[in-house]
């Protein structure tokens, strides 16, 4: 049988370094000493390890990069630019380079200078999801797909959102807050998978015995609108709680109530989050919040990624990325 390549796991081994030290020595980028990657050098050619831009390129590739499609009207949310950095950090370490492609996939001379593309949170009929499976391009779905250009899929990675919103809400429900109401993405922009989030939210309420409330804003509205819906889920008497989808909503919503609430007074209603962003949410009390861990999932899309363009496996690869809740009981699970 012929040897398994070499690989960057062997050289850390054999030195007895990380793979990161590793990657950054054979790559020219991060903080390795000069010492440590002539080390490095030596030993991947002693080994005869090949770089998997190389192996790509005698597999068939031209490129040597990979390619990541983010919403254009969200790059400033946290989420999506640490879900671009855990795709770099995989990048990085495969030999790759990334590519990032934010503007119109309708422009008549758009091309896709790349050997695979992700394409994050997809809408329906999403056009970079036709683009790709137009140039025969292997693509990832960071999502559910299933509209035109599904029959291109290289694999797919997500979130069981219908899950992870029960999950949310049965925290809620353990803090003290049983009757929650739900803060949608405007339909026109949401994701495919908000459709999950509603479902789960839908079933939640039916086991619960709770009247279910839903309401819409964008994903990024004005702080009038925050106050609107606070106010109107407030009014209605039949709820103690709000769950936002759309990331960062939560904390302002808080921050508002409490600028408003007299000091002699108390804030009635409890807040949630689909999409944490644990920085910007740090010390913010009372608020239960879904973890992505996105770079962690940027990183394990490039994966499934990879191995559609390694060649295998033979079946598509269907990947379900774990949230984490972390809530007023201060520890995630």
């Amino acid at each position: 049988m012929p040897r398994p390549p070499i690989t960057i796991l062997d050289i850390a081994a054999s030195l007895g370094i990380s793979k990161t030290a590793v990657s950054a020595a054979l790559s020219g980028t991060g903080r390795v000493s000069a010492t440590t990657r002539e080390r490095v050098l030596a030993e991947a050619d002693r080994l005869g390890y090949v770089t998997n831009r190389a192996a790509q390129r005698l597999r068939g590739g031209e490129h040597g990069a990979i390619g990541l499609r983010v919403p254009t009207d969200l790059q400033s949310l946290a989420f999506y630019m640490e879900f671009a950095f855990g795709v770099a950090d995989f990048a990085a370490e495969a030999g790759r380079d990334l590519v990032l492609f934010t503007g119109d996939p309708h422009r008549s001379s758009r091309e896709l200078p790349v050997d695979g593309l992700l394409v994050l949170d997809p809408v329906r009929d999403d056009p970079f999801a036709v683009l790709a499976t137009s140039a025969k391009l292997p693509w990832v779905s960071v999502g559910p797909y299933t509209g035109a250009g599904a029959e291109g899929l290289a694999g797919s990675i997500a979130v069981d959102h219908h899950a992870l919103t029960q999950r949310v809400l049965d925290r809620l429900q353990r803090s003290g807050s049983g009757r929650p109401a739900l803060v949608a993405i405007d339909p026109a922009r949401a994701p495919l998978w908000g459709a999950q989030v509603l479902s789960g939210y839908a079933d939640w309420c039916a086991t619960h015995a709770v009247a279910p409330l839903v309401l819409d804003c964008a994903v990024e509205p004005s702080d009038a609108r925050l106050q609107e819906l606070v106010g109107a889920v407030a009014s209605d008497g039949d709820h103690d709680a709000v769950v936002w989808v759309a990331q960062g909503l939560a904390a302002r919503a808080l921050a508002l109530a409490d600028r408003d609430t007299p000091a002699d007074d108390s804030r009635t209603l409890r807040m949630a989050t689909l999409a944490g962003d644990l920085r910007a949410e740090s010390g913010v009390a009372d608020l239960v919040s879904a973890d992505l861990r996105p770079r962690a999932y940027g990183h394990a899309a490039a994966e499934v990624l990879e191995r559609a363009l390694s060649g295998g496996p033979e079946r598509l690869d269907h990947v379900t990325h774990r949230a984490e809740i972390v809530g007023p009981l201060g520890h995630g699970h």
